[in-house]
């Protein structure tokens, strides 16, 4: 695991670049987080969502899919007048 540069969040070693900012991860593995400044606090990886994985795009556009299609039926019912 490496720390991203631009938002210090971890970032894995074979990324291309950071999941959470997109920015290059450019910083050495192991390197500590960049100086968060005193008017905002630091927030940590924790109390982020963790970003949509490429293994869970099939079941991401499926549920979209599925809950297209329940909106497309049901407008198409209520547009026929139920009948």
């Amino acid at each position: 695991m490496r720390l991203c540069g631009e938002c210090g969040k971890p970032v894995e070693s074979t990324a291309q670049f950071c999941p959470w900012c997109f920015a290059l991860p450019n910083t050495a593995p192991g390197a500590p987080p960049p100086p968060a400044s005193s008017a905002a606090p630091a927030a940590s990886a924790a109390t982020w969502a963790a970003p949509v994985t490429p293994s869970q795009w099939p079941r991401v556009l499926f549920l979209v899919g599925a809950a297209a299609l329940v909106v497309a039926l049901l407008v198409s019912f209520l547009a026929l007048g139920g009948s």
